[in-house]
């Protein structure tokens, strides 16, 4: 084919036994460039950045920013409407977590890409909603701690 371009493979370095992915400059999916610039990292870090979001806005930005790094690819090989969106509230965040383990159970003898995609959204989903009731319960007072 005259003109076409040729696509490559994100990169994978392997560091200290962790696997991170740096996708080329010429990545078509532009989430990402080598130096100075956002390397997409919240998918390989995303538990710090949850551990870390200071209020409901934020957490809701590192989710929507996680979900926004998915390629269309991985999000194709997710059962029909397994795919979230953009989330814009608590409820919906933990709406979309209940809705996951729903079909993770529901697939759980689908092939492995498909097994795979859920269970790393429903992991990620799963802290994303344990974060946000600390911040809930948090802004509301530490009267309603939970004891334990």
């Amino acid at each position: 084919m005259v003109g076409a371009r040729l696509q490559r493979r994100p990169e994978t370095t392997r560091t200290l036994g962790l696997s991170l992915q740096h996708a080329r400059p010429t990545d078509p999916c532009g989430t990402s460039t080598f130096f100075g610039e956002d390397l997409a990292l919240i998918r390989h870090r995303w538990r710090s950045h949850i551990k870390n979001a200071a209020n409901e806005a934020a957490l809701l930005a590192v989710t929507n920013k996680y979900l926004k790094e998915w390629t269309w690819a991985e999000r194709l090989r997710l059962p029909q409407d397994a795919w979230p969106g953009r989330i814009e509230s608590a409820k919906s965040l933990s709406e979309w977590t209940f809705r996951l383990a729903e079909l993770n159970r529901e697939f759980q003898d689908a092939s492995w890409p498909t097994v795979e995609g859920l269970q790393n959204l429903l992991l990620f989903f799963t802290h994303a909603s344990v974060r946000m009731a600390q911040l809930s319960r948090s802004k509301e007072g530490s009267d309603t701690e939970l004891k334990s």
